[in-house]
């Protein structure tokens, strides 16, 4: 049986991404590649609105996906970049926030929260640090009140092609 993908497409504004060519020979090489083990199930827009660590053909990681409401995104996007700067100064540097505006599918008008690490248990260890150190700024309840989470989700993911 084959399982769910997600092909996602991000970039800083809304003509780049319009203009990517779904059927062109880099994205139809990496379908093909996947081909008996995939089922696309959602092809949506993403807009960066707050970049992570940088990405190439090839690299894995984990991630936890949040899906939220905010009427305070601004303040919503300033608290996932502080607590990334908190990962980096208390030992998990390698843990990065990514945030995208998400323009079309059924999470429209939502932000999408990527935390993103190598592994799972360096994830597993941002996610208790998150909710129990002293420094995080989740810990200490700043985003209680800022953002409702819609869906939250466990993702293991590969990048099978960047486009410069």
């Amino acid at each position: 049986d084959g399982v769910d993908a997600y092909w996602v497409a991000s970039a800083p504004d809304t003509g780049t991404i319009l203009s990517l060519d779904l059927n062109g020979p880099v994205v139809q090489r990496e379908t093909g590649r996947v081909a008996d083990l995939r089922t696309v199930v959602a092809r949506d827009i993403f807009l960066t609105v707050k970049t992570g660590r940088a990405i190439q053909p090839g690299d894995s990681w984990q991630q936890i996906a949040f899906f939220v409401d905010t009427d305070q995104p601004a303040r919503y996007l300033e608290l996932v970049a502080e607590l990334e700067r908190g990962f980096h100064a208390n030992g998990l540097d390698d843990v990065f926030m990514e945030a995208h505006t998400m323009n079309s599918g059924d999470y429209a008008g939502k932000l999408h929260i990527a935390m993103q690490a190598p592994d799972g248990q360096r994830l597993g260890d941002a996610l208790d640090a998150s909710a129990t150190a002293a420094w995080s700024n989740f810990a200490s309840g700043d985003f209680d009140g800022v953002r409702t989470i819609v869906r939250a989700l466990f993702i293991e993911c590969t990048t099978h092609a960047v486009n410069p």
